[in-house]
């Protein structure tokens, strides 16, 4: 889920905020009943003072897909229509077609293991890995189908992508669990890095993956919001080429 104003955002009476939600393979079939929570939920009152919303409308797209989107429902009319799910695979705009760099802004704390510990800058073999990890786990246990891909392959190739440049830090955060009775880290990287292959075709393979980590987060601790990351690519540093300062480098 995401899309709100973030910790300790306030909203006013009559103010309008979106958010979205993402639904994997048999999770579409509930979209009704999660839209009846939601409903009750902003009626029931929601975070400190009991806030209370009404939901105005709500749409369906699939990630990657273009068009409108669609309307499943309204608040004048009431009337609700059940999404239709989206082909499972298609996730990079086609945009990205001629791309060989690619930057990832990792916008919550991020944690991807590399022998067994956190690593603070992962090489892009180390983000592929964890991506594939996430990929298979959905599409087999929440989908019903395993992804045919050779993933030792796919990461070793990986590997000839290089890390161009890293701006990172590391965010210390924990949250309180009740089932625990303790504090749990919750820390991880913020920043962004970019990487570049020495070709488009050793890009290529890797774009559908990249594109879907940006919608299904990847690493430790994505089902409480963790490893959210966003994804841009370009041909080339075109700047650079004309002597000027790069807004990626």
């Amino acid at each position: 889920m995401g899309g709100l104003g973030g910790q300790g955002a306030r909203y006013r009476h009559g103010d309008v905020f979106p958010f979205h939600l993402l639904l994997i393979g048999r999770a579409v079939g509930w979209a009704k009943p999660v839209f009846t929570a939601w409903a009750a939920l902003g009626r029931n009152g929601l975070g400190p003072g009991g806030g209370r919303y009404v939901i105005e409308r709500v749409c369906s797209r699939a990630p990657g897909m273009a068009g409108e989107a669609q309307t499943v429902y309204a608040r004048d009319s009431g009337e609700w229509c059940d999404p239709a799910a989206g082909p499972l695979g298609r996730w990079a705009p086609e945009h990205w077609s001629g791309a060989r760099r690619v930057q990832a802004r990792f916008c919550t704390p991020t944690r991807v293991y590399s022998d067994g510990c956190v690593t603070r800058s992962p090489a892009f073999s180390e983000l592929v890995r964890a991506l594939l990890r996430r990929a298979s786990s959905l599409a087999y246990f929440h989908c019903g189908r395993a992804l045919e891909l050779d993933f030792a392959r796919l990461v070793s190739e990986a590997r000839g992508v290089r890390m161009r440049m890293a701006q990172t830090w590391w965010q210390r955060q924990s949250r309180y669990s009740k089932r625990q009775g303790q504090h749990v880290d919750m820390s991880g990287l913020l920043g962004r890095i970019e990487y570049e292959a020495e070709s488009v075709e050793a890009l290529a393979r890797y774009r559908d993956l990249l594109a879907a980590g940006s919608w299904l987060h990847v690493g430790k601790g994505t089902v409480m919001g963790l490893v959210k990351y966003e994804v841009s690519m370009a041909s080339s540093c075109r700047q650079q080429e004309r002597g000027k300062r790069c807004t990626w480098c």
